[in-house]
């Protein structure tokens, strides 16, 4: 009796708590399993350690129960009750280890927000219960509530209703995203770079979004602890077209507290929200502080340096000029207005409209990010003296951070080893000019020249140039021979580097259309071009007026009453304008009428509006239906308009084209990565039409983007003939140079020079790649002595004769030059074909020649000049469009 009481004791004890320890062990193991993986082995392999850990251990019990314990009824209790206290102790450690983290997630300017999905990856110590990857999905419910329980020892990542990478109907469209990354104060514990002390911390990411892909601004900020302390992450979405911004900023910046981990928090979200713009002084004075908090500032300048370089580079998007189809996705002017206006509030701290116009409001926003980087620059300037990390901020401003440049040769004077070598990392970002990096160049140090030899990678080839003639003049002015050679070397990683881009930039597809366009300037008015017609007719406006440009002729559209206020839709063949006028001196109850502008008729005709909607024309998507255009690789060019040009049927057998077999040469324009972009149909016997390209129309220009002082931005409209109306920049070829530098609006006119290539045939080819490059030459035709055997003239043998050929539908005058002597010619339409004109026969003759002829047209070549020989050039509006 007494030993049986004796063998339960030592059973209930020994035995049973025993075998309870190992199965926790076992179990303790396998959850621990990723922390001992990734400290011995690659973390992937940690789960199979996991599992062969269980299966070991549980063998190990299961060995021990049943071998030592003689009668089988004890082994079966002895396993049971080890069982039932292993599971008993693992739910109250399970408890005790875990919290519950509720999201609840809020519309910015109203209630909780019901089914937006949360994917949440909580990842630490490698702990994990809700699947292999510790991921899981959560969707909100009616209070805008979702909850998950996870370790205590764990970070959890919630991207909450990021629809990314996601098929339609995953997220709500309307709202934007947040990523919530939240790490409690025990988590912290085990982490040696969390600097947040005892609290609670979750971070907020999320982009400021527009409608339509309008410029997107990066915000991140530390949730205020006062909020997050209980469990609770609070989520707020904005819609894209709300003024009210998440309320993180406000909550975090205006708390108080001697803390200084919680300090910390505050630095780390004081440069990271669009309010930040607001609190500048207030983040650069603590720049001064030494240790973690200086760390926690430049980290927060980090992200306000983003800020800058994001609208910076997004304000372009804004501008009215940019010409871009009406499509679902692309955002109207009407849109882009509404995020200056949005931009304008935030950055002022105003919570009224602004009073500004939408230019006036785009230049407020630039001023701002100017004044701010300037600030930001000055005072990390003692910072760059000493820490590598200041660098990170100029590398995130990136070319923004250019006036850095001024305190690089003190860096490099009295900086830190440290400070020299993150200033040498940040330079290609930066791109400087060739004067800013000059001084490295003289340094004698041949890590520093190598480094400054770096400022061509990023360079465009035009700046590239620049500084290639700067970087001549400045070894110029050198004597030191050593600096001489550094120059030198400079210089020729510099001309290797633009060789390479022009060879690359002469790869790229050249136009199978014969002529070239040549630019003919419409002035600085009509800055947002809307329509050409095949006769020459261009509408646009500028921000307040419209206008008309014709036959070199730019005509401002009146309004019929005062102060009414105007919106043109079409010009027809004829000129007339059609559009509505608004009387304003209704008050509340206007009245708009129909305005037409007769050519010649200024202010218009108004009549009442008809009752009836005319039917929508169709839009250039519904044109393009059916076509497929090609694409640039990486890159999408956006189609803009199109025409119904026709060409020449091919023959076969290389018999000349006849005229009378016209067939299908449609061509699309469009803009992209470097301005517009043209596809073309090529005239084609098969049933199958295809499109070529797209080609850069920049390319296609005069002397194409390597000299020509031109650079097309944007395109709005083609014709049937080809011409093309656009805005494109300027840039002066000297002090003395007649045109403005800046925008213009342009035509862009494929106009060639052709001769007959039989004579009689009727079939005509460009003379020299049409005559519109530096390879081009007119053949000068001299005379034959009188009595000289055989002698040829143009009107016999055709030799000598050519043409200039443009498009249009009325005819049009060309102006010829060469030396002092010129002759003006007119252009007619070509007998069927549509959109084309051509002059009668031109002969260039030898300078003093007495050649005449009734159905020629002469112009005496001018004398030569220094042994140059004379040169032709074609004018049209009182300028030379040709050279």
């Amino acid at each position: 009796m007494l030993r049986n009481l004796r063998e339960q004791r030592w059973y209930l004890f020994f035995w049973v708590p025993f075998s309870t320890l190992l199965g926790l062990l076992a179990v303790w193991l396998w959850i621990m399993a990723p922390i001992i993986g990734g400290w011995t082995f690659r973390y992937d392999e940690a789960p199979k350690w996991g599992f062969a850990s269980v299966g070991v251990l549980g063998f190990l019990v299961l060995f021990l129960i049943f071998m030592f314990p003689r009668k089988p009824a004890r082994r079966v209790s002895v396993a049971a009750a080890s069982v039932g206290l292993t599971a008993l102790a693992l739910c109250l450690l399970y408890l005790l280890n875990t919290t519950v983290i509720t999201y609840e997630v809020k519309d910015v300017d109203g209630g909780p927000l019901k089914d937006i999905t949360i994917a949440i990856t909580h990842h630490a110590n490698g702990v994990a219960l809700t699947g292999p990857a510790g991921d899981t999905v959560l969707r909100t419910d009616e209070q805008g509530k979702a909850s998950i329980r996870i370790f205590k020892s764990e970070e959890c990542d919630a991207h909450v209703n990021d629809r990314l990478g996601h098929p339609p109907g995953y997220g709500n469209s309307n709202y934007s995203d947040d990523n919530a990354f939240f790490i409690s104060a025990s988590a912290q514990e085990r982490a040696e770079d969390w600097p947040w002390g005892n609290h609670d911390a979750i971070e907020h990411s999320y982009m400021l979004e527009f409608q339509n892909g309008l410029p997107y601004i990066p915000q991140r900020c530390m949730e205020s602890p006062l909020t997050s302390g209980s469990g609770v992450v609070h989520v707020y979405l904005r819609r894209s077209d709300s003024l009210t911004l998440p309320p993180y900023f406000d909550q975090i910046i205006k708390q108080e507290s001697n803390d200084p981990a919680f300090k910390t928090m505050q630095l780390m979200s004081l440069g990271g929200s669009i309010e930040s713009f607001n609190h500048l002084d207030e983040l650069l004075s603590a720049l001064s502080h030494e240790g973690s908090q200086q760390d926690a500032v430049l980290y927060s300048l980090d992200l306000l340096a983003l800020q800058i370089r994001q609208i910076s580079t997004g304000l372009s998007g804004l501008s009215l000029d940019v010409n871009i189809p009406q499509r679902r996705y692309l955002s109207t002017n009407d849109q882009r207005q509404k995020c200056s206006q949005i931009l304008y509030i935030w950055l002022s701290g105003s919570n009224s409209p602004p009073p500004l116009s939408h230019t006036d409001r785009i230049a407020y926003i630039q001023q701002r990010m100017d004044q701010a980087t300037i600030k930001l620059i000055d005072a990390l300037h003692p910072v760059m003296l000493k820490k590598k990390a200041a660098y990170r901020v100029l590398g995130e401003l990136q070319q923004n951070a250019r006036p850095a440049m001024k305190f690089y040769p003190e860096v490099f004077e009295k900086g830190t080893d440290e400070a020299r070598e993150g200033a040498l990392e940040v330079l290609s970002q930066i791109v400087p000019s060739a004067e800013q990096i000059a001084f490295l160049i003289r340094s004698k140090h041949a890590a520093w020249i190598e480094r400054a030899s770096g400022i061509s990678f990023n360079s465009t080839a035009a700046e590239l140039s620049d500084d290639l003639k700067i970087l001549e003049t400045l070894k110029a002015q050198e004597s030191d021979t050593q600096n001489i050679a550094a120059f030198e070397q400079v210089i020729k990683l510099a001309r290797d580097r633009l060789a390479r881009d022009q060879l690359e930039e002469a790869d790229k597809p050249v136009s199978t259309v014969e002529p070239r366009y040549v630019v003919i300037d419409l002035g600085t008015k009509i800055l947002h071009p809307k329509k050409i017609t095949n006769s020459g007719y261009v509408l646009g406006r500028d921000e307040s007026s419209y206008y008309v440009w014709f036959d070199g002729t730019t005509t401002k559209l009146q309004p019929k009453n005062a102060g009414g206020l105007l919106t043109v839709d079409d010009i027809d063949e004829s000129g007339t304008v059609v559009g509505t006028e608004t009387d304003p001196s209704g008050g509340a109850h206007h009245s708009v009428y129909r305005a037409t502008w007769e050519k010649g008729i200024n202010p218009p005709m108004l009549s009442e509006m008809p009752t009836s909607k005319s039917e929508a024309r169709p839009g250039i998507q519904d044109q393009l239906r059916g076509l497929n255009l090609p694409q640039i690789a990486n890159s999408v060019v956006v189609p803009r308009a199109m025409n119904d040009a026709v060409a020449p049927m091919p023959l076969q057998d290389d018999q000349p084209a006849s005229s009378a077999s016209l067939t299908d040469a449609t061509q699309v324009i469009g803009n992209g990565p470097g301005g517009g972009y043209l596809w073309e149909m090529p005239p084609t016997l098969s049933a199958t039409k295809t499109f070529e390209g797209p080609y850069l129309i920049n390319i296609l220009l005069p002397g194409e983007p390597k000299i020509s002082p031109w650079n097309v931005t944007s395109v709005a409209s083609i014709n049937d003939g080809g011409s093309i109306v656009g805005t494109a920049i300027y840039k002066q070829n000297g002090p003395n140079d007649p045109l403005a530098a800046g925008s213009h609006c342009v035509m862009l006119m494929p106009l060639a020079i052709v001769r007959e290539a039989i004579i009689g045939g009727g079939d005509f080819e460009p003379i020299m790649d049409n005559g519109l490059d530096d390879n081009a030459s007119i053949p000068i035709f001299g005379s034959a002595p009188p009595g000289t055997p055989n002698a040829s003239n143009p009107t016999t043998d055709g030799q000598g004769i050519f043409y200039i050929q443009m498009p249009g539908s009325i005819t049009a005058s060309i102006t010829l030059r060469s030396g002092d002597n010129h002759v003006t010619v007119q252009a007619t339409p070509v007998k069927g074909r549509p959109n084309l004109l051509r002059t009668g026969k031109l002969v260039m003759i030898e300078h003093g020649d007495p050649f005449r002829a009734p159905d020629i047209t002469t112009i005496e070549a001018g004398p030569q000049n220094n042994g140059v020989n004379p040169t032709l050039e074609l004018q049209k509006y009182g300028r030379t469009i040709v050279k």
